[in-house]
């Protein structure tokens, strides 16, 4: 992550960061977070082309407090910059700590 700044942003101030790639065949030249400053929760990330134009910004909102700690974002839209076109998830039904652990994620158990 590169330069931090502070920056105004919708319902308080946020820290800007920018990240580069280290993968010089990344389809992205660089990235934009804006984090709320008074938790660090991410609002947004800005993608940048190839050629450093802004491709999409993914925001995330509708924070929800899990196991009475974890905060996560209920809502994500991902917003191309060049078309117009959105796309929006939604979570209705998120849990943690369900007794998963990283085995239960091989390939063997998950199938080809």
């Amino acid at each position: 992550m590169e330069g931090a700044g502070e920056k105004a942003c919708e319902g308080g101030h946020c820290v800007e960061l920018e990240a580069t790639p280290k993968d010089a065949a990344s389809a992205y030249s660089r990235r934009v977070l804006l984090l709320d400053s008074s938790d660090y929760r991410i609002r947004s990330i800005s993608f940048f082309d190839r050629k450093g134009e802004l491709l999409k910004t993914l925001t995330y909102d509708d924070y929800q407090k899990l196991n009475e700690k974890f905060l996560r974002a209920q809502r994500w839209t991902m917003t191309n910059a060049q078309t117009g076109k959105k796309t929006q998830i939604r979570f209705t039904a998120m849990k943690l700590s369900t007794g998963l652990s990283a085995t239960d994620f091989s390939t063997g158990k998950l199938g080809n």
